[in-house]
């Protein structure tokens, strides 16, 4: 979910602009909605639209680092930052996407220098205190068919962009932001792109998911502050579902060796106020009661959640409801966490600048501070190399004045 700046454009409307341009400028022809859809086959350009370099060798340091380690002190809110949102973009989630899996560096960016000039976001925000990153991807961008290896390409520009963050003294989340559904695209006998939805519960399998964490699990087993975040905002689901998929990543995740801390969102959009709600869960299961089947043999998973400030918690429209609709929100999910003995991360947030809001974000921030005993962090939504008006309150790429978003989060670093 997310969030707009006073007078910017919501995030729907934006990304819906900026996938009608990258349609025309990668599609032959428009498409209609469904559970299949159909378009003309083209060979993809052998190199994008663009002026930005979007090929390039590694310069980051990719071995682990000796001081960092598997056994993680997680009291008192260690970890702090904000989400950087870009190579996700250009997905439809919510049904059959038109833009998948998209062309580097013209539908979506990967959000390091090496791929958006001048991009030096990572450094300024550890300079400011934060430590955590949170960088959303499309899991049809590096897994093209399910059940096969890695795409090379994207591989590559994920490490790239990982190693360079660890390398500024960054933590990283990767986080796989496709809602419980995949896009699965293929080419028939006409040379037709057809599109199809893919959801858990339905016809996406465990196995399936299970296979691409392991495979990226792999890469990154060897770096402790590479988190793996299973899946952004699983909404409209039967909870035990979604909760067969977390496990069935889980287990494949330690299945290849790989230590790192896990992060699980919940059903329903991942909302901490819905924590104990059924009314999104096709089988009538709530997340409080759901995700107590959550299995690691590691013991080193911590349960995800969202809370915008908005009339409906989406975080894309309008202000604040009042000054301290955050914290409220979260009491029942922190309560679930003491009473399971869980530990939590609020892994999306926002507001606007007004004054309501801005008393909002701090008796949020400070709502998490008193209760570091079950929460391990926050990270922001959200800054973008792209610079849409959601991302100018966070991003020092995308202003010149600090923002009082930014003033805000800073007072709690």
């Amino acid at each position: 979910m997310l969030t707009k700046s006073r007078n910017a454009l919501t995030h729907r409307s934006w990304l819906a602009a900026l996938m009608g341009w990258a349609l025309l400028a990668t599609l032959p022809a428009c498409l209609s909605h469904g559970d299949g859809d159909h378009v003309p086959y083209e060979p993809p350009p052998e190199e994008p639209d663009t002026d930005e370099p979007v090929i390039a060798e590694p310069t980051y340091d990719t071995e682990p680092d000796p001081n960092d380690s598997f056994d993680y002190n997680l009291d008192g809110l260690p970890y702090k930052g904000v989400n950087v949102s870009s190579a996700e973009w250009g997905m439809q989630t919510h049904k059959v996407s038109t833009e998948m899996p998209g062309l580097h560096g013209s539908t979506y960016y990967w959000p390091d220098p090496l791929y958006r000039k001048g991009y030096n976001a990572t450094k300024k925000f550890m300079e400011m205190g934060m430590n955590l990153l949170r960088v959303p991807f499309a899991w049809e961008r590096i897994q093209h068919e399910l059940g096969k290896p890695l795409i090379e390409s994207e591989l590559e520009a994920m490490k790239l962009t990982v190693f360079h963050m660890l390398s500024e003294g960054a933590t990283v989340i990767l986080d796989m932001h496709n809602y419980g559904r995949y896009t699965k695209v293929t080419i028939d006998d006409d040379r037709m792109y057809v599109r199809e939805l893919l959801v858990f519960g339905d016809n996406l399998s465990p196995e399936d998911f299970g296979d691409v964490w392991g495979r990226i699990a792999e890469v990154f087993r060897d770096h402790p502050r590479v988190f793996f975040g299973l899946m952004n905002e699983p909404h409209d689901l039967p909870t035990t579902a979604w909760v067969e998929a977390a496990n069935a990543a889980i287990h494949a995740i330690r299945g290849v060796g790989a230590r790192n801390l896990i992060l699980v969102g919940g059903n329903l959009w991942s909302g901490a106020h819905s924590w104990n709600a059924n009314w999104g869960a096709s089988d009538g299961i709530s997340n409080a009661e759901g995700m107590l089947d959550i299995d690691d043999s590691e013991g080193n998973v911590v349960f995800e959640v969202h809370q915008y400030a908005n009339h409906n918690f989406s975080g894309w429209e309008g202000g604040c409801q009042d000054e301290t609709i955050g914290s409220r929100m979260m009491k029942v999910f922190t309560q679930w966490l003491r009473d399971n003995n869980k530990r939590g991360f609020l892994g999306e947030f926002g507001v606007l600048d007004d004054a309501v809001c801005q008393a909002c974000l701090r008796d949020h921030l400070q709502y998490l501070e008193d209760n570091g005993d079950v929460y391990i962090g926050w990270t922001y939504w959200a800054a973008s190399p792209l610079c849409p008006g959601w991302a100018r309150p966070v991003d020092p790429f995308c202003y010149t004045e600090t923002p009082v978003q930014m003033q805000i989060l800073q007072e709690f670093l």
